[in-house]
């Protein structure tokens, strides 16, 4: 079994306001990513969200995804990280960690790196495309305890340096996140859409 972890308890300072509800097409931010998850498959999606994100948890519960509440949010990514892995099903055997800001990743990557993870002997796989290392990572049940031993500020670069599945793929949007207006204009520009 295979659970998704998307990170979205972020306070979005570099856009001005929460990005996450932001319109793009048809969908928010939040929404699309869900959407991506969704048509891919993986048995759970899990939204890590502040305690005050009213709108976003509206947005999860509508796309049928679990919601993990991070009180500690401001510690660091990876606080959030840890809060998501507490509420996967027990039976999970597969995390997929995807920031809540990478609308543009397809659903077959995320399946890809999955299966990576589950293949490779040091239970870790890393998109990348053109050389370059992006998102999402995942994790085989093997290094659950290793996330959860990081300090919530500590990078999960730490765990990814060493044996690690590097997937070759072909999806710019393994590198596309949205962090500030002008982001969210390109990514607007990308689909056809005019920001709103």
């Amino acid at each position: 079994m295979d659970s998704a972890i998307v990170l979205a308890a972020g306070r979005s300072v570099r856009m001005g306001g929460q990005k996450l509800s932001l319109r793009l097409g048809e969908r928010t931010l939040l929404g699309t990513v869900l959407h991506h998850l969704q048509s891919a498959s993986l048995d759970e999606r899990v939204c890590v969200l502040r305690p005050d994100a009213e709108s976003l948890a509206r947005i999860a519960a509508k796309a049928g995804a679990k919601i993990a509440v991070n009180a500690l949010a401001d510690r660091g990514r990876t606080s959030s990280i840890k809060a998501g892995l507490r509420v996967v099903r027990p039976q999970v055997d597969t995390v997929l960690i995807v920031p809540g800001d990478m609308p543009f990743i397809r659903p077959d990557t995320f399946e890809r790196v999955v299966r990576a993870a589950r293949d490779s002997t040091g239970g870790i796989a890393v998109a990348c495309h053109q050389g370059k290392r992006g998102h999402p990572v995942a994790f085989h049940r093997s290094r659950f305890q290793d996330i959860l031993s990081l300090g919530d500020d500590e990078p999960l670069y730490v765990l990814t340096r060493g044996d690690v599945s590097h997937v070759a793929l072909d999806d710019a949007g393994i590198l596309i996140n949205i962090n500030t207006p002008q982001q969210y204009e390109e990514a607007c520009d990308r689909i056809g859409r005019s920001p709103s």
